[in-house]
């Protein structure tokens, strides 16, 4: 019986889905999941309960979508070699095929914009003890895959601002720090309610293919 064979799991990820569709299934899944999230959104929530809220309606899309993926919250990564599993992203993708590895195949760090809590954490989007783009390229998240993504829930300010103002961020740390004006993001792509963009993470082991989604729930807050 599966249930007593503990080496029924590979602890390796499945990749036998190509990577361009495992990425247009995820992309479709956010846009799809975006107005039903902001339509029964409850308001002035923490980071966590945005992040709750969403990934309950993703998990929804995700079935209606018919496609061979599942999402979960809080994911350790006890499978590969090398990575902090006293870290967790706050959610991921992973196979919905029955005895197949449950190992991520796309993790995504939530946060919010501008991140509360006064000065001394408000670059937390790219980096600081909590820094999320950051913890990337330390690889306590993401480690050994090669794309991932950040999810910001906008507070104030239009997508516009926060593309610049992040790229400044990044742009300035480049001048002292191990970063580099290549990991600004590039080709923001803008809609009503959420906008899209991309990132290189340069690391030691790998370059991360780092995609940003945005979601406006201004008209949400209450």
């Amino acid at each position: 019986m599966i249930a007593e064979d503990k080496h029924i799991y590979s602890n390796k990820p499945d990749f036998d889905i190509p990577t361009n569709k495992l990425l247009q299934w995820i992309e479709k899944s956010f846009i799809a999941t975006t107005p039903v999230f902001l339509y029964t959104l409850l308001p002035n929530l923490n980071e966590t309960q945005y992040a709750q809220e969403f990934v309950a309606e993703l998990e929804r899309t995700l079935r209606i979508m018919e496609v061979p993926l599942c999402v979960g919250r809080e994911y350790s990564d006890i499978y590969t070699e090398g990575a902090d599993r006293q870290r967790a992203v706050d959610f991921y993708f992973y196979p919905a095929e029955q005895g197949a590895s449950r190992k991520s195949l796309f993790s995504v760090e939530a946060k919010r914009l501008p991140t509360p809590g006064g000065q001394d954490r408000a670059k937390e989007y790219v980096l600081g003890e909590g820094g999320g783009i950051e913890r990337f390229k330390r690889e306590d998240h993401g480690k050994g895959l090669p794309n991932c993504g950040m999810l910001a829930f906008i507070e104030k300010q239009d997508f516009a601002h926060w593309y610049s103002t992040v790229n400044s961020w990044i742009t300035d740390t480049s001048i002292s720090e191990l970063w580099s004006t290549e990991e600004c993001l590039t080709g923001l792509t803008v809609h009503e309610t959420w906008a899209k963009s991309i990132s290189i993470v340069k690391r030691i082991s790998n370059n991360l293919n780092l995609i940003h989604f945005w979601i406006d729930i201004q008209k949400n807050k209450g």
